[in-house]
């Protein structure tokens, strides 16, 4: 069923002439269909008990809804000449920036509700950030050109503020705690490569400067220490919804999961990506 998280595999699947009617109807319902917040965010749904029903979040803003919704519309938007799924990307965008980002540090909360006016906690999810850490970037690549000169600058601005508070808090081991900002929260695979993959991007991009190269190159050995001889990536967080209590995140269980399998092949590409382009390749 049709809803924020299933959208994402649509960024690939586009691409191809025999699901562009799919891609089409599926954009046209984002823009169309999909639940609204207050100010016309895009509310974050799911699927629900079963493949066929869905689990909403009235009222809410999450930090996944960019890479997994927004980026396939900015995508479409892009590929067709159709200025208003553009337009709706770039507002959605900025709109979850200005709810979710945390001006005191450059991090982004997990989420923000409309009914209750708050972050409920204002937790810095590490994965909720390794959406926008890796999403901003890929945004800011795929649709720049169409973008306004103080729009490109604000974005490349809110990139590496986030990505510097990131480092500032990467661990001993050299990744990131599922908790951002609590130490005695497990140190979690899945945003950790996130997060390297963004980096690597906004290296690539001239976003970020090459003084976090050597962190980054450290953080991907660590990560790759985390794949076992099957290729599975382990220590990587289940599921995880926004709630108040911080304890919840700490005690979500870790287990092999396909999008922990697919940040740290990104985080690899990335990687290949900016050497390539610094090795003149």
């Amino acid at each position: 069923m049709r809803n924020i998280n299933t959208t994402v595999p649509m960024l690939t699947l586009s691409a191809y002439p025999e699901y562009e009617k799919m891609a089409l109807d599926w954009a046209t319902d984002i823009y169309t269909k999909f639940p609204r917040t207050a100010e016309g965010g895009l509310e974050h749904f799911t699927t629900g008990a079963d493949k066929n029903s869905i689990s909403r979040n009235p009222g809410q803003l999450w930090a996944d809804t960019i890479f997994m919704t927004v980026l396939f519309l900015a995508k479409m938007g892009q590929s067709t000449g159709n200025e208003q799924w553009l337009e709706e990307a770039n507002y959605q965008t900025l709109l979850h920036i200005k709810y979710l980002l945390d001006p005191a540090t450059g991090l982004f909360s997990h989420g923000w509700d409309f009914n209750q006016r708050n972050n409920l906690g204002k937790t810095f999810w590490g994965r909720g950030n390794c959406w926008l850490a890796y999403g901003l970037p890929l945004y800011l690549e795929m649709v720049g050109p169409t973008l306004a000169p103080a729009e490109s600058r604000y974005l490349e601005v809110v990139i590496s503020n986030q990505l510097r508070a990131l480092f500032a808090l990467q661990s001993p081991e050299h990744l990131w705690h599922t908790l951002l900002d609590d130490s005695s929260s497990y140190i979690e695979a899945s945003g950790s490569a996130g997060i390297l993959a963004g980096t690597f991007l906004a290296l690539r991009l001239g976003i970020l400067s090459d003084y976090y190269l050597d962190q980054a190159q450290a953080g991907l050995r660590a990560l790759l220490g985390n794949v076992d001889e099957q290729g599975i990536l382990h220590h990587v967080s289940a599921g995880t919804s926004l709630t108040d209590d911080r304890s919840a995140y700490k005690a979500i269980k870790q287990l092999p999961m396909a999008y922990g399998q697919a940040l740290a092949l990104c985080a690899c590409a990335e990687y290949l990506s900016y050497k390539g382009k610094d090795d003149g390749q």
